[in-house]
Parts: C-alpha cells; structure tokens; sequence
C-alpha cells in the first residue's frame, strides 16, 4: 500500500542523513595518524626472484599514502570527504579548525607521496600524474 497522496511523514524525522564521523578536528587527525602509522606498518611485497626460484623473504617497497586509501581506511568513500569540505563554513571556529586538519592531511600525503618518489621508492610517474 502505498503512503496517501499530501503526506508529510518525512517531518516526522528525528534527523536527516549520516551522522558525521568525526565530532571534533582533534579525532579526525588521530584517525588520520592511524591511517599513516597503518601504511608504514603495512608495506606492499614483492617477490625476488632470481635465477627463475622465488626467495623465502619478500622485498618490501614502500606503500603510498592516498586520499582514497584514507578514505578507505575510515570506511568512507572520497566523496564523503569532498561533500564534508564543502559544507565547512568557514565563519564557525570548529569548521576552521576542521579546515586546517583536513589540509594539514592533504599536505603529509603529498609530501609523503614526493619525498619517496624523489628517493626512488615510488614511482615518480605515477605520483607525477596524482
């Protein structure tokens, strides 16, 4: 059965779509630190080979830290954290502070992402192009 035409049951709503995940600044940037501490606890392997016979023990090449693997990381997707920027108004102290942490995120992600392509343990062509 459907609802009757000329209903307002959508005002009966407690609230109105996802609760935001994070209440403060200061939470988001723990949960950022442990994204940063997971990515250098977790690096990609790959295997040596040589002579055609696979090693016991893997090489282990540095994982890059990515906006979509934060995201990820959090259990959002990035346009969560795109609309979640967007809705920041600037005027509030708190959505400031937001701002800030948000950036800060961004700018350890891309000097992380440089600095180890500059090293030679990213590869500086598929950084080039993020």
């Amino acid at each position: 059965m459907a609802a009757p035409k000329g209903n307002r049951f959508w005002e009966a709503r407690a609230k109105h779509g996802r609760d935001k995940i994070f209440v403060t600044p200061s939470l988001m940037m723990e949960a950022a630190c442990d994204y940063f501490n997971w990515v250098e606890e977790n690096p990609l392997s790959k295997p040596i080979i040589y002579q055609g016979l696979a090693s016991d023990q893997p090489e282990e090449l540095m994982r890059a830290m990515t906006i979509k693997g934060l995201c990820i990381f959090w259990g959002v997707n990035s346009f969560y954290l795109n609309d979640f920027v967007s809705n920041l108004d600037l005027t509030i102290a708190v959505d400031k502070d937001f701002s800030q942490v948000i950036n800060t995120i961004k700018e350890i992600i891309a000097t992380q992402k440089f600095e180890g392509a500059s090293a030679g343990l990213l590869n500086p062509n598929i950084i080039a192009r993020d």
